[in-house]
């Protein structure tokens, strides 16, 4: 049975929160109707405001700290006020958070301010603000978040379990389908208490194990990609040698029964000259100690003397 096909967006039932999808902000008309005050979107970096909506840059940020106090890892949050008709006295406030629809993006650590900006909504206006929380479909990212906020104004005695906001949530909205690696971060989240602040969230040592987790995962992915890499580059080596070896095997074969021939001849004939030297050079040897004994006999009177009295006597 396939997902259905979502709506613009849905009310959460008893909240003044709905949870739609990118099609939401590009119908004004719809957005004044529900009495929306405030805009929360989840996407990447390359989402613009339509180009029908006046957008100007607020200065502060959400929340009493500033982000550039916090994780440099993590992609700056900007606030705009946007409209679609400048006369018109509802202007609503846009928050975007830049997330990816990947299990792995890092939600956690923009809860906090996501919650917090949503409470701040709900109570402007004198308690009376209404927030639409959206992403691209409006399946995963948007209703996370969603739940994040419902298990935050729980009882923090009797926490509402993720399952339980969830189920909330997919009854305002059947089409509701979050990731995995969502679900497990808005578990941490739960078990840390839902931190009010960044901070907060950043100090918890819940938050500090989940990030040296996420950190140790990169550098094994890094290390794979790289191990990856190098086995690519052997085997491409090896391909490549194979390719040559078989191309070229009969006149490799044959060049090398050729040198092995010239091998065995130059030996036979090193050894044949080797034979010979040895010879030459104990005759040499043997001439010079005959000569050096004849010397010996020349240099001794004696010996001279001794023959000279035989050649007399002769």
């Amino acid at each position: 049975m396939t997902d259905p096909l979502p709506t613009t967006m849905n009310k959460l039932p008893g909240e003044r929160i709905y949870v739609g999808s990118l099609f939401a902000i590009r119908e004004p008309n719809s957005l004044q109707e529900a009495g929306i005050t405030h805009i929360l979107t989840l996407l990447d970096t390359s989402f613009r405001p339509p180009p029908t909506y006046e957008t100007v840059t607020l200065k502060q940020h959400v929340g009493p700290e500033s982000h550039s106090q916090h994780d440099s890892n993590l992609l700056p949050i900007s606030e705009t006020f946007s409209s679609q008709d400048p006369d018109s006295k509802l202007v609503p406030t846009h928050l975007v958070i830049p997330l990816h629809d990947y299990p792995t993006s890092p939600l956690l650590p923009y809860l906090a301010d996501a919650t917090s900006y949503i409470r701040q909504a709900l109570a402007s206006n004198n308690n009376t603000g209404t927030v639409l929380v959206h992403c691209t479909m409006g399946r995963s990212r948007s209703c996370a978040v969603a739940a994040a906020y419902l298990i935050s104004i729980s009882d923090s005695d009797n926490r509402l379990t993720v399952q339980d906001a969830l189920l909330k949530i997919k009854k305002a909205r059947p089409s509701m389908n979050v990731s995995s690696g969502f679900v497990k971060q808005l578990e941490i989240w739960r078990s840390i208490g839902c931190p009010s602040t960044r901070a907060r969230l950043e100090a918890s040592e819940g938050y500090q194990k989940w990030k040296r987790g996420k950190e140790e995962k990169r550098q094994k992915r890094a290390e794979k990609d790289r191990a990856d890499k190098r086995t690519a580059k052997r085997l491409s080596q090896r391909d490549m040698e194979g390719y040559v070896n078989e191309k070229d095997m009969k006149h490799w074969k044959k060049e090398g029964e050729l040198v092995e021939k010239a091998i065995e001849k130059l030996d036979g004939q090193l050894g044949g000259a080797l034979k010979r030297n040895t010879e030459i050079a104990a005759r040499e040897r043997a001439n010079q100690l005959n000569r050096r004994h004849s010397d010996r006999k020349m240099d001794d009177p004696s010996q001279v003397h001794q023959s000279g009295s035989t050649v007399e006597a002769a």
